[in-house]
């Protein structure tokens, strides 16, 4: 994922759900408090939404939001399933690998990975015809979900503002013509692990059956295709010290920057530990222009201190450096 799109989804789906508490041991820290809150269910009541309405609530960090479908809602999904991107949910398990594009994501996409097959498999892609759970943000950019009414001249929809892939009330991608259908134009909204124990009850989070969890998806930090600054990156979005230190001995530029992708420094405050972003800054690495912004939203003091020490002067200027 591109360092811009990083930035996007932290600012747009994270930021207003996270806790500052990565004083010490990033990324650790995060990835222990989001398996201990896994270990909690959230219980929701549904008793006061009306069809059509949506609320939004938070889980390990991350924004869910429940939809009430409306009678049109569900004679749309019966009719037209075969019209949608993906109607057989055949992209589901690449969609949640392709998501874990850094260490603090570990979690959310192993407890993703329990949905059972079925439930991306059928109509409603819920366990509740009436009732829609979600993860709100793209499966595509991880930016926050926009809700779509049209005003009620076609079904209600969710929007992706950047990606601008829109989706059914059972999360799949809609079909359009005008876009190139890429595999990832094709992904559906992410289902977290739910249960109805009553009719206006959610329980939202796993269960004992669901422990211990799913090893989280392969990652592919020594592929050779990947060029020596790519590995780099790569290393420091999931906290390998051992690749970050291979890759920097076979050349890579631990200074690299270019708009609307990743960069080594800002790859180590989203992913990496301060071992690994002091690496970096020995190698050569520097802060982008959006590094401090990068920093304050992932809430990582220790790396907004190391900012405010390397100065404004040392932000990185390899903007047209090839990786």
């Amino acid at each position: 994922m591109r360092i811009g799109q990083v930035v996007g989804a932290v600012a747009m789906a994270v930021k207003m759900f996270v806790t500052p508490v990565f004083a010490d041991g990033y990324p650790e820290s995060l990835i222990n408090r989001h398996l201990q809150e896994a270990k909690e269910t959230v219980d929701v009541n549904l008793s006061q939404l009306k069809p059509g309405q949506r609320l939004i609530i938070e889980y390990i960090d991350y924004p869910v939001f429940i939809y009430r479908r409306t009678e049109a809602d569900l004679n749309e999904l019966e009719d037209n399933v075969m019209k949608r991107a993906d109607p057989d949910g055949e992209t589901h398990q690449v969609s949640i690998d392709k998501m874990y594009t850094y260490s603090g994501a570990r979690v959310l996409s192993q407890i993703l990975s329990i949905t059972p097959p079925d439930i991306t498999h059928q109509a409603y892609r819920s366990l509740s015809e009436e009732y829609f759970v979600a993860v709100s943000f793209g499966p595509v950019e991880r930016c926050m979900l926009r809700f779509v009414d049209n005003d009620k001249q076609t079904p209600t929809v969710f929007f992706d503002p950047c990606s601008g892939v829109r989706y059914d009330t059972a999360g799949r991608a809609l079909s359009n013509a005008n876009k190139a259908e890429s595999e990832v134009a094709r992904f559906s909204l992410y289902i977290p692990p739910h249960s109805f124990p009553g009719n206006s009850l959610l329980k939202l989070g796993l269960g004992p059956e669901d422990w211990p969890l799913p090893d989280p998806p392969e990652v592919r930090i020594h592929d050779q295709h990947l060029s020596p600054t790519q590995r780099l990156i790569q290393a420091a979005n999931y906290n390998d010290l051992e690749a970050a230190r291979a890759a920097i001995n076979e050349g890579a530029n631990a200074n690299y920057f270019c708009l609307g992708e990743d960069s080594p420094f800002n790859a180590a405050i989203i992913g990496g530990s301060m071992e690994l972003l002091n690496l970096i800054v020995e190698a050569g690495g520097r802060p982008t222009p959006n590094s401090l912004e990068v920093a304050k939203i992932m809430d990582r003091k220790d790396a907004i201190e190391l900012i405010k020490e390397l100065g404004d002067s040392s932000i990185s200027r390899n903007a047209l450096n090839p990786p």
